[in-house]
């Protein structure tokens, strides 16, 4: 018995190598939880700085032995070098765009997440403390999120910092933060947020600055709540039918006592049935209202008629940006000083659907070459849709009522964002159905944004096809191709055209020698655009390549931020 037999040895190498499996194994699945993490938020968001070139999928050597490759991620930190057990994401001010990544749930052990100063936009998912149970500290601050403050945030058990501030988040903050009683530190202002702020105990007392630059907080360390009430048209309505239900019930109670001669009771029987149907009328669209502004609410933030002539200095003249086909856009400014764009739709039989299309469009389908949208506002008779502030304007007011200098570099660049912009929306089945140069906004780096998608029209089951359906984007950007080229308005090549060959317009344009070879490969896309046979016509797909092409001949610097990606 001094040795062991062969067969013994091996039962032990068998027994030691069961008992390593059963170990690691728990840790390799959590592990690729952790790499499944990563890898669906850098699929979710937009990267357009290009922050997350580090993080890299394809080492085959590191998914076999699980490497602790994720821990050289730009913003990931690790529980220790030995294994992928991440702790820590930290990705602020990166640029990132997109909504609130639901792929961070699978990061099984974090307890630290920053995604503050990016464009991240859209509602925080309600179940946030089951997807992150372990979160220390929560700092999702300078986006554009909105909606209301979730009350599943109350769940956190480990949440010591929770920072909200300059958002768009509406509504009441949930009382039921007081339950977390780790918390530290607090921060909510900048946003749109209203009514009583959290009885936090004794032993959590925060500064009345971590609520500033709201629209109607009120309670301690604030000024004290007044009491509440309903809303304008909510009011109406109650007011109008406990009206009349008193009214009634008194004509009851006085014909009871007060004999009353058939004519007056047969009187008030008339005036009570005639009125029913209206009753019920204003009832049902009332709840109807209801129902469609919950719907819109998913996609943006609800704002009050007070707060917007708040903002605008009650529509004055003096700060009207534009006027347009659907409405006149004021610049509205916040409590908070920040700058919103805010259109007043114009009374119309299609009032309704233009006000639904434009904000279930741009709320649903977000891209950076879209125009922001930010909340809206529906009240009585008037519409309102609030847009993030472009502070350069229109491409029509850009390039006809200025003094701006638009160098030939400059209209490249912005023909690319524009046609990038309606590739995008083709490849997503919407058709803008109103392209122009008045809805294309500048932002203060002079980048395209598309706006005005009230004629817009979206097929979510394939009811239409390429190419026939967005022939009139097509047409359309061709003509403010022609206007970022020459800077002559497009009425002046319809006038100007000989029986509406805008092609032979053109051919004319290339052959005066006025413009150069890039103007002219720039031209020659647009005569593909505007032909007389859309049959001949390239997709939106086609055109943004054929401008990338040109752009990259003659600009060698150009670099990935044109890429067509996304």
């Amino acid at each position: 018995m001094d040795h062991l037999s062969p067969i013994s040895v091996s039962g032990r190498c068998w027994l030691l190598l069961l008992l390593l499996i059963i170990v690691m194994f728990p840790m390799s699945e959590s592990v690729q939880s952790d790499i499944d993490c990563l890898r669906s938020i850098k699929e979710s968001l937009q990267d357009p700085l290009d922050k997350l070139s580090t993080w890299q999928f394809n080492d085959i050597r590191a998914q076999t032995f699980y490497y602790n490759y994720t821990c050289s991620f730009n913003g990931v930190e690790c529980w220790n070098n030995d294994e992928n057990r991440i702790i820590s994401i930290q990705l602020s001010d990166m640029g990132l765009i997109g909504e609130f990544p639901q792929g961070i749930a699978n990061c099984s052990s974090l307890q630290g997440l920053d995604l503050s100063n990016n464009h991240l936009y859209g509602s925080i998912p309600s179940h946030i403390s089951d997807m992150m149970p372990f979160v220390i500290s929560l700092d999702l601050s300078s986006n554009n999120f909105s909606g209301q403050i979730p009350v599943g945030i109350a769940d956190f058990s480990y949440l010591n910092v929770l920072k909200l501030n300059n958002n768009f988040f509406s509504g009441q903050i949930p009382q039921q933060l007081v339950y977390l009683q780790r918390l530290t530190s607090f921060r909510v202002a900048n946003n749109l947020l209203s009514g009583p702020v959290p009885a936090f105990p004794n032993s959590l007392t925060f500064p009345p600055e971590i609520y500033a630059n709201n629209t109607g907080l009120c309670g301690y360390p604030l000024d004290p709540c007044e009491s509440g009430g309903e809303s304008e048209r909510d009011a109406f309505v109650s007011g109008l039918l406990v009206g009349w239900a008193v009214f009634f019930a008194l004509s009851l109670v006085v014909g009871w006592f007060i004999p009353l001669d058939k004519l007056t009771i047969n009187f008030i029987k008339r005036r009570w049935v005639m009125m029913t149907p209206r009753l019920q009328s204003l009832l049902s669209s009332h709840r109807t209202d209801n129902t469609m502004i919950s719907m819109l609410e998913r996609f943006a933030t609800r704002m009050s008629f007070s707060e917007l002539s708040e903002a605008t200095d009650n529509f004055s003249e003096n700060n009207v940006i534009a006027i347009g086909e659907t409405g006149t856009t004021y610049k509205g400014t916040l409590t908070n000083d920040r700058c919103l764009a805010i259109k007043r739709l114009f009374h119309s039989t299609n009032l309704e659907h233009q006000f639904q299309s434009e904000i279930e469009t741009l709320g649903r389908f977000r891209h950076k070459t879209l125009v922001q949208l930010i909340g809206f506002c529906h009240e009585f008779t008037d519409r309102f849709i609030i847009y993030k502030f472009m502070p350069n304007g229109s491409l029509h007011h850009c390039l006809f009522s200025s003094n701006i200098n638009m160098e030939w570099p400059l209209r490249m660049r912005i023909a690319v964002g524009i046609a990038k912009g309606i590739a995008w929306l083709h490849q997503n089945r919407i058709v803008h159905r109103g392209i122009s140069s008045k809805c294309v906004l500048l932002d203060e780096n002079f980048d395209p944004k598309i706006s005005e998608f009230g004629k817009a029209t979206i097929s979510l089951n394939g009811e239409f096809s390429l190419p026939s359906c967005y022939e009139e984007d097509i047409y359309a950007f061709g003509m403010v191709l022609l206007e970022l080229i020459t800077g002559k308005k497009h009425e002046e090549f319809i006038n100007s055209s000989e029986g509406g060959d805008m092609f032979e317009l053109i051919s004319k344009l290339q052959a005066t020698g006025e413009y150069d070879d890039g103007m002219c490969c720039f031209l020659r896309i647009a005569g593909k655009c505007v032909e007389c046979d859309p049959g001949n016509w390239p997709s939106m797909v086609q055109v943004y390549q054929m401008l990338i092409g040109t752009t990259r001949r003659e600009d060698s610097d150009t670099k990935n931020e044109i890429q067509f990606a996304d």
